[in-house]
């Protein structure tokens, strides 16, 4: 380095640089990318689903349906009222379970008919369109889910004991009527009516006596077709209704967009600190810009560099002057004159003559020149 301090210029950043400074993002959105993917294989494996027999979230029901088929009974998945009517028509004397009666249409239940399950159940209601179910029923309020006793001699409840039961409370007329009127037994129908189905779920399947019920009301045949009645049944009344499109967005997605949203975050924080100078000084020690200017003057002065000093302040002189002429920084003394003449009125030749380093016979000219200099200076700047 030279004595007066100047620091070595930056080199360009190699490409191997670049990509040592890069790694470390990169491998952060790697993993952000590999941590998404592995969350969209979990949502895609994982079904879910109210009272779904596939679904293993605490509102499905994949236990029962576990359970169903441990006890011999096949467990016939059905998504529209087509697919029910198949298996009822293949498995004469089967169980059928409606999930949602409220969701079934006229064209739904007529397309069920023909069938003739040995036993239906239904979950909240009764479907309001004529199919194999009764008729008519009348409720009367509903019940908060909670364990209740049997308070009937229906064999399926006796066996079962409490259980968590409640929703919709039943009054049909003849009916065997069980845990205040959550679960009714309808003679002559084959039909069982449930105010509730949670005892049915993941959830709540292990609580109070719920299997056994649910063993007794589902696992009376051999086949149980599960019904799920749903607004996307090819069979449904055109309603006009449009699916909120926050229903159609898996459930991980919102987690998914929140770790990516932490992750920015991090790489914004992580690509805007300051990590300091680009090149450093490597200086053994701090010196003041006062005290070098003061050693290189002495040093100058010693070894009588009068004819070096005045090089040294021409050059910065004109360096100085280029920019406040509108001129290229690296423009040579001859057209600063030139410029300088035209701003300051100045003869050119004058102006020239001291830009061209001439060499101080003493001190005392060495100051004049310095002089000469900082009023060339000043008439440039505010003429």
């Amino acid at each position: 380095m030279s004595a007066t301090g100047t620091l070595p210029s930056a080199s360009s950043p190699t490409l191997t640089a670049r990509l040592r400074t890069a790694r470390a993002p990169v491998v952060l959105v790697a993993l952000v990318l590999v941590v998404l993917a592995l969350l969209a294989w979990a949502g895609g494996q994982r079904a879910t689903g109210s009272l779904d027999p596939n679904a293993v979230d605490p509102g499905g029901s994949r236990a029962l349906a576990r359970l169903l088929e441990g006890q011999g009974v096949t467990v016939v998945r059905a998504a529209t009222a087509t697919e029910a009517a198949s298996a009822l028509t293949a498995a004469p004397g089967a169980t059928l379970l409606v999930t949602v009666p409220e969701l079934v249409s006229p064209r739904m239940a007529a397309a069920l008919r023909g069938a003739r399950p040995a036993h239906v159940v239904t979950i909240g209601a009764v479907p309001a369109a004529d199919g194999p179910w009764p008729a008519s029923v009348a409720t009367n309020g509903t019940l908060p889910v909670a364990e209740r006793d049997p308070g009937c001699a229906w064999p399926v409840a006796q066996r079962a004991g409490s259980a968590t039961v409640g929703g919709r409370i039943f009054t049909p007329e003849g009916a065997t009527s069980c845990y205040e009127g959550t679960v009714v037994d309808v003679p002559g129908t084959g039909a069982t009516l449930l105010g509730s189905g949670a005892f049915l779920t993941n959830g709540r399947l292990a609580e109070a006596g719920n299997a056994a019920l649910a063993l007794g009301v589902l696992g009376r045949d051999p086949v149980l077709v599960w019904w799920l009645p749903s607004l996307a049944d090819p069979l449904q009344p055109e309603s006009g209704h449009r699916a909120d499109p926050s229903e159609l967005v898996p459930s991980w997605v919102p987690w998914a967009l929140l770790q990516v949203g932490v992750a920015v975050l991090v790489l914004a924080y992580a690509r805007g600190r300051r990590f300091g100078p680009v090149v450093s000084e490597p200086l053994p020690v701090t010196v003041r810009a006062a005290e070098t200017t003061e050693g290189l003057g002495r040093m100058y002065r010693r070894a009588q560099g009068r004819a070096h000093a005045a090089d040294r302040l021409a050059r910065a002189a004109v360096v100085r002057l280029a920019p406040a002429l509108s001129l290229p920084r690296g423009a040579p003394a001859p057209d600063v004159a030139r410029a300088a003449a035209r701003r300051t009125g100045r003869p050119e030749a004058e102006i020239r003559a001291l830009l061209d380093r001439p060499a101080p016979a003493d001190d005392a000219a060495l100051v004049r020149f310095v002089r000469d200099l900082d009023d060339l200076e000043r008439q440039v700047r505010h003429p």
